[in-house]
């Protein structure tokens, strides 16, 4: 502070900074000095001040306007007009105090905004441009408060709400207000509040009606917190507040029209259909009955519940959700991903407690849709992920408390139980080396429960049982080889989610002819054989084991093969392994060219039937073609020659019934090419699961003893299949043996036990709704 003193004039100057962050920046410059009258005169000169990073002048022009005259005789303060400007932005503090008498003091308002001169509120932002004035007028013992103003473009929490006009009129006294508010858009009243508030006791109280008209919803997303965000639709209705001023009690209905909200965690977002009914009482908000349906692919839901406060500050839920098909899940693939996909439901959920500590539960089956991805890869190979961190072992307690930050602010208090029922519906896909698109995909049955929290809690407990997958094999850019997962392989949790025990055999199909390997088969063709993948162990940390079957062959050829391939070490059984693989043919130590021959042009073509598969095959067309380009054998021996075959592949599901696949092809070299290969296999699915199936056949034989014809054998089939655990269950399922049949015991609907049935499984032979 500086001051000076000159011809009976004090003058002082200040200069400070204020706010939480020192953002604020305040000089101002004031004199005091006595007039003609012999009256005490205190004055402002030009200064200026920072306020939310607006800059505002005092006394702009620099003149002797902007002071208080004190008359010591009367004990009147006068107050000539402070004028507070910035830019086309005024402001203005003028009247007259005369001792305990009379008060008129008066703050006029040009073209203010708002947004500048109201302090910061969490959750709250408001906009637009304020024009009026607030007045206190005294005479004696009567009191009269006033304020009238209007603020255009009135934006809460970025909502363009219209017009708002503020009428408050005290009632004899300055803590005791009645109110008139108005909020108006495009000539509408969407929002009144007429009533009292009373500020004459410690904790304020409230008698006021609201009435809402297409009022928007918008503006209350924040209060959703980072559970839910984009709250949308129009208000209508009235409610009735009393009680105190911060948490009164509630009365009324509103109806929502085109409302809804988006769940952030489980990136949906869903709308309200029709007219929703939310009933007010006390502190709380019950929804009556809200029909869901999410915006991508109008799946449905019925919600239920209520939702309510502590002083507008603590919200607390508990909502009810149950669905036939509703979509609960729609992620992308990110950095830090535990898992991606997307998820249909049939079931039940429960969201309760405050949004900052939110339990969900859910209870359901899977859907028709359901694709979840488990990123296994990234664990093993990406350092860098956040999602499991390798830690220097000399800092444990720092590596637990870095991780446990991260989890915790992922979930940001969010609490997640799942317990599923897996369908053959849903696909789970296992990325195993994402470098080069290697990955583990099939549909299966199971019960899977999950519990997640921001306590560093992730648990999963349950079985997953393959019904059917791929094992897609990529390597290098160029080799690309699909194996067919068998059916019963499992997946089990017991705890730990990282250390999930895997058992799957996935099988890759090729075609070779043994006789390279076994001199007393005299085949001048290629049988097929069978390339299995074991995989075992825990999830992430997976052991392979390979090995080599023949299906469909003579007892001789099988059990002389496997007795060749099994009697010499293990490193002979891999080399074929690779052997087959690549090339489509054993491995002959004899004559190295054929092998490198035969990899060459089966890679070279893979490339090629990969294109063209990824071209014309994309999406769930029932009709596919693909290229098929058996590598013949060129050996030294005139008669291991075996000639190249060209064919066309064909996958065609006429119907949901009827399955057609088969080839066409010619042989190529130096064979006649008018000996045309063809097979082809009709399968019928006789009953809706399939486990009933019959079919037509034409195939080539798998041995040739002459090589001027083509052998075929034809045939028809009829096989069923179940799936037991036991003998009891087989005799069950075989109608050879009663299932005990349990009567369940009806309980009351306030228990936990209504969640199972509120699924509801349908009988497949009845048509759907």
């Amino acid at each position: 502070m500086v001051n000076i003193t000159l011809n009976d004039t004090l003058y002082f100057r200040t200069e400070f900074l204020g706010g939480e962050n020192n953002t604020e920046n305040y000089d101002l410059a004031f004199y005091h000095t006595f007039n003609q009258e012999n009256k005490s005169v205190f004055g402002l000169q030009k200064s200026n001040f920072t306020f939310k990073d607006t800059k505002w002048v005092i006394n702009p022009d620099d003149n002797f306007d902007n002071k208080l005259v004190y008359d010591n005789k009367t004990k009147t303060y006068d107050i000539s007009p402070f004028l507070i400007t910035s830019n086309d932005q005024r402001i203005e503090f003028f009247g007259q105090m005369r001792d305990t008498i009379s008060k008129d003091l008066t703050f006029k308002f040009d073209n203010v905004n708002l947004a500048s001169i109201v302090p910061k509120i969490d959750s709250i932002s408001v906009k637009g441009i304020m024009n009026g004035s607030l007045n206190y007028k005294q005479l004696n013992r009567v009191i009269k408060p006033t304020a009238n103003f209007t603020i255009a473009d009135f934006n809460l929490n970025n909502s363009e709400l219209g017009n708002l006009k503020v009428a408050i009129e005290g009632k004899n006294s300055i803590r005791d207000f009645g109110v008139n508010i108005i909020l108006e858009r495009n000539n509408i009243v969407n929002f009144s509040a007429i009533g009292d508030l009373d500020f004459t006791s410690k904790k304020p109280t409230m008698d006021v009606l609201l009435e809402f008209e297409e009022f928007k919803l918008d503006p209350f997303s924040p209060l959703g917190q980072d559970v839910f965000t984009n709250i949308r639709g129009f208000a209508y209705g009235n409610a009735h507040l009393t009680g105190l001023l911060n948490n009164p009690t509630m009365e009324g209905e509103l109806f929502l029209d085109q409302a809804g909200l988006f769940l952030p965690y489980l990136n949906v977002d869903y709308d309200f259909e029709g007219t929703s009914v939310v009933s007010m009482k006390n502190q709380t908000f019950t929804f009556e009955d809200v029909q869901l349906k999410d915006k991508i692919f109008r799946t449905r839901g019925k919600l239920t519940g209520t939702i309510s406060h502590s002083n507008f500050e603590t919200w607390r839920l508990n909502l009810d959700l149950s669905t036939k098909n509703l979509l609960v899940l729609n992620t992308v693939e990110k950095e830090n991903s535990v898992y991606y996909g997307t998820g249909f439901l049939e079931g039940y959920a429960n969201l309760y407690g405050p949004t900052d500590k939110l339990v969900i539960n859910v209870v359901g089956r899977t859907k028709k849709g359901t694709y979840l991805t488990i990123p296994v890869s990234d664990v093993k190979t990406a350092e860098s992920s956040q999602l499991i961190r390798f830690v220097n072992k000399n800092n444990p307690e720092d590596n637990e408390e870095t991780r446990r930050k991260y989890i915790s602010e992922k979930l940001k208090g969010l609490s997640l139980n799942f317990n599923i029922d897996v369908t053959k519906d849903a696909v789970v896909e296992m990325v195993l080396d994402k470098s080069t698109g290697s990955f583990l995909r099939g549909s299966g049955t199971g019960n899977i429960q999950i519990a997640l929290d921001t306590k560093d809690k992730f648990e999963m407990y349950g079985d997953f049982i393959v019904d059917n997958g791929v094992y897609n094999f990529k390597y290098g850019g160029f080799i690309n080889k699909p194996f067919i997962v068998k059916r019963g392989g499992s997946i089990s949790w017991s705890g730990d989610p990282l250390t999930a025990d895997i058992n799957i055999e996935a099988v890759h199909r090729v075609s070779a002819n043994p006789r390279s390997l076994l001199e007393n088969i005299t085949s001048s063709r290629k049988i097929p054989i069978d390339l299995v993948t074991r995989f075992s162990g825990e999830l992430f940390n997976t052991q392979r084991e390979f090995d080599i079957e023949i299906p469909n062959a003579s007892s001789t050829v099988a059990s002389e093969l496997a007795f060749r391939l099994n009697s010499d070490n293990l490193n002979n059984k891999t080399v074929q392994f690779i052997s087959l693989l690549i090339s489509g043919s054993f491995y002959n130590e004899s004559d190295l060219s054929v092998n490198s021959n035969t990899a060459l042009y089966g890679t070279g073509f893979d490339i090629l039937s990969n294109a063209f598969d990824n071209i014309f095959n994309q999406g769930n067309n029932r009709f596919k073609l693909r290229p098929e380009y058996t590598v013949g054998e060129r050996g030294k021996v005139d008669n291991l020659n075996i000639e190249d075959q060209l064919a066309i592949g064909l996958d065609y599901q006429l119907n949901d019934r009827i399955i057609i696949n088969g080839k066409v092809g010619v042989p190529m070299g130096n064979s006649s090419q008018t000996n045309i290969i063809g097979e082809v296999n009709v399968e019928f699915l006789l009953n809706e699961e399939g486990t009933l199936r019959s079919s037509i056949f034409n195939r080539q034989n798998e041995i040739q003893y002459s090589e001027e014809e083509e052998g075929y054998t034809q045939g028809i089939g009829l096989s069923y299949q179940i799936d037991f655990d036991n003998s009891k269950e087989l005799l069950q399922k075989l109608g050879l043996r009663k299932k005990k049949v349990i009567v369940p015991v009806i309980k009351p609907l306030d228990t936990i036990e209504k969640i199972d049935r509120i699924i509801d499984f349908k009988n497949k032979n009845k048509r759907n709704e």
